[in-house]
């Protein structure tokens, strides 16, 4: 039986449908360790989606992968669609009434609450499976102090495309034939490289050439909004 890798969290965990997922560093390192990658990742889902996942799973697969996401994401689906968090509201068409609910209930999250369970899964995560990769998506998803997050390596990315965060999320929308989890393929690569050294030292650091050739121009790798 070949062996598996079970991947959780959210859209760093790339999409499947997309070509670009080809280029995704679970794919990449699927390859190298001759294992099947089960994704199981969700766009804007929460730490807890995840954990529920992971319970359901984690025994099926010979290496688990744990993204860990924002901790104060409290996701709602409404009419298939996915709201994560305060920010999310106006991408879907609901009433202004449910988008009032939701706003309420998104500013009565409280901080240190979510970030005490967030320790709390990622202690019973580790009981389960004493082996389980965490990678932190977000500065306050850090576990092990000495892990850089996916969204340092997402901004360093930003600024090689000499652009800001805010511009490229709110005016362009990422080609599913080339980025997978927000990421060029020469970052997955480093992303990879990143993971596999976590699978030996313990700690997340990526390491980025000088010089470093990204491959595309933002706007092959980018739609720009009509």
């Amino acid at each position: 039986m070949k062996k598996t890798i079970g991947l959780y969290g959210d859209s760093y965990c790339g999409n499947i449908k997309d070509k670009g997922i080809q280029f995704h560093w679970s794919t990449l390192l699927g390859k190298s360790l001759n294992r099947n990658v089960i994704n199981y990742g969700f766009p804007g889902s929460s730490v807890y989606y995840s954990y529920k996942k992971f319970l359901e799973s984690y025994q099926s697969h010979n290496l688990n992968i744990f993204i860990i996401s924002e901790p104060g994401r409290y996701i709602k689906i409404v009419d298939g669609k996915a709201f994560p968090g305060i920010g999310s509201l106006d991408r879907g068409e609901i009433s202004k009434e449910f988008k009032e609910y939701l706003k309420g209930w998104f500013l009565s999250s409280c901080d240190d609450f979510n970030r005490d369970m967030l320790l709390l899964m990622a202690d019973k995560i580790k009981s389960l499976d004493q082996n389980v990769l965490f990678v932190p998506g977000f500065a306050n998803s850090v576990i092990n102090q000495h892990d850089e997050t996916l969204f340092g390596l997402q901004s360093k990315q930003v600024q090689c495309l000499k652009t800001d965060i805010y511009t490229l999320l709110s005016q362009y929308e990422e080609n599913g034939d080339i980025i997978s989890g927000h990421f060029l393929p020469i970052f997955n690569v480093i992303i990879y490289n990143a993971i596999k050294e976590k699978m030996r030292t313990g700690v997340l650091k990526f390491h980025i050439p000088e010089n470093l050739e990204l491959g595309y121009e933002l706007q092959e790798a980018w739609t720009k909004k009509s």
